[in-house]
């Protein structure tokens, strides 16, 4: 592990603060500004592809983290490791990134800038438990480009409800602002830049909170995050009776403890579209596997179509 990172900051409008920190191949870089507001955007060799973008936590207490706050301290760390791997399609993979984590009063922001895409993640440092009330994850896009878009089925019709389905839908293909603002849509969504690259939006270290769906709220760039409120009353039903089936929802998203880690949020940057294929920092940001357990009866093999897969 190297000491050094390729970080730097300095002033920007009064009283904010922003950091930077560049991918190890120096072609990608992440920008975050510290103010009123906490915001990112991110580049590639010059080219802005995600504008300044608002990032935030609303907790049940009346604390946001990113809102009205300051740094007290930056950690800067440079990781070039190889990772041996169960179950996965690579025997190894090497995780190789450059991070920056902003310690504040009562949670921590970690940025990590890989050679194949940039994400982001917040820690509670607070000592006792609370619940999120509301996350704001924006992701606006520099140009309305066009975005490949796997929107929830056409039959389930408000918002609120769409929150319950299959994961199942063909993409389609559109100007970010032309979205349907009838729908919302599950992750990865894929979005085409300029000179043939693709910026993908998804997330990893999902564990106790809501998956993350995208909305376009207006007619501009700007893709927002949507967050499931947790559940309240669950019935057994669905297909052939095998389903949970949400009856209604708490006022919040998740229940969180102590110091607990939230899920990371992921804009993966390709050239082109056979290394979004290759692209491992889903794997790579996920929660390792417990060296204690025994895998050796885990036993990876191909299948048409998983959820039938020995039904």
């Amino acid at each position: 592990m190297a000491a050094a990172t390729a970080l730097a900051l300095f002033p920007a409008a009064a009283k904010d603060m922003t950091y930077k920190v560049v991918s190890p191949d120096g072609h990608l870089s992440a920008t975050v500004t510290v103010g009123q507001s906490v915001s990112y955007s991110v580049s590639r060799d010059g080219v802005n592809l995600i504008d300044a973008s608002q990032i935030s936590m609303t907790l049940a207490d009346g604390i946001v983290f990113g809102e009205n706050d300051k740094v007290r301290k930056v950690k800067k760390t440079s990781v070039d490791q190889t990772l041996s791997t169960v179950a996965y399609k690579k025997a190894q993979v090497r995780d190789n990134y450059n991070e920056i984590t902003l310690i504040f009063k009562e949670f921590s922001l970690a940025f990590r800038a890989y050679d194949e895409g940039v994400a982001y993640r917040f820690t509670s440092s607070l000592k006792n438990d609370s619940k999120v009330l509301a996350e704001k994850a924006q992701f606006n896009f520099a140009k309305d480009w066009d975005a490949y878009v796997p929107y929830v089925n056409q039959h389930i019709e408000t918002l609120e409800s769409q929150y319950w389905n299959s994961f199942e839908n063909t993409y389609s293909i559109h100007a970010l602002s032309r979205w349907n603002k009838k729908r919302l849509a599950f992750l990865p969504v894929a979005v085409s830049a300029e000179g043939g690259m693709k910026v993908l939006v998804t997330e990893s270290d999902l564990v106790n909170y809501p998956g993350m769906y995208l909305y376009n709220e207006g007619d501009a760039t700007t893709l927002t995050g949507r967050f499931a409120p947790y559940p309240k009353t669950v019935e057994q039903g669905g297909h052939n009776m095998l389903q949970g089936v949400v009856k209604d929802r708490e006022d919040f998203i998740a229940s969180c403890t102590a110091g607990e880690s939230f899920p990371w949020r992921i804009i993966m940057v390709s050239t082109n579209d056979a290394e979004l294929a290759v692209n491992d920092m889903v794997w790579k940001l996920g929660e390792p596997a417990d060296p204690s357990v025994d895998y050796s009866w885990v036993k990876p093999g191909k299948v048409a179509w998983d959820w039938w897969n020995d039904w």
